[in-house]
C-alpha cells in the first residue's frame, strides 16, 4: 500500500509538474501529497528533504512507471549500493540516452513508481550522514 507524504517541489526548474489537482502553490514551491510506494519510501525520506529537494513529478511518463518523482540531485550509485540493500523489487537504473534527461534512478517494478536524478550532480551518501 502507497505511503502519503505531504511533499514541497521546488517549480523554479520549469518542470511540468503534473499533479491532477492535489497540489496548491504556496510562493515560489508547489505544495501536495504524493503517494510513495512502501518499497521506495526509505530511501525517499533519507534523500529528501535533508539532501534533495524534489523538482518533478510525472504521471505515466514511460510504458514501465506510473509515477515518477524528479529530484535535483541524489546519491552517486556506488554510494548507493552501500548504503541500501537493493533486493526486488527496487531495481537501479540508468539512462544515457540522450535523447531523455541523463539520470540514474531507482524503480519499484512492483508498485510502478521511480526516484531520479541527474548524473551531474552527485553526492557520497555515506559521507553527509556522518
Amino acid at each position: 500500500m502507497p505511503y502519503l507524504l505531504r511533499v514541497q517541489i521546488n517549480s523554479s526548474y520549469g518542470s511540468d509538474v503534473d499533479h491532477g489537482g492535489a497540489m496548491g502553490e504556496q510562493g515560489n514551491e508547489r505544495i501536495g501529497d504524493i503517494s510513495v510506494c512502501l518499497h521506495l519510501r526509505p530511501i525517499f525520506t533519507r534523500l529528501v528533504p535533508h539532501h534533495s529537494r524534489i523538482t518533478g513529478l510525472s504521471v505515466g511518463a514511460w510504458s514501465q512507471l506510473d509515477l515518477e518523482i524528479v529530484l535535483d540531485r541524489g546519491p552517486h550509485p556506488d554510494s548507493l549500493a552501500a548504503a541500501i540493500s537493493l533486493v526486488p523489487p527496487i531495481e537501479f537504473w540508468a539512462n544515457h540516452d540522450t535523447h531523455y534527461p541523463i539520470e540514474f534512478g531507482l524503480r519499484c517494478v512492483q508498485c510502478r513508481q521511480s526516484l531520479s536524478w541527474p548524473q551531474a550532480d552527485l553526492f557520497d551518501l555515506d559521507s553527509l550522514e556522518r
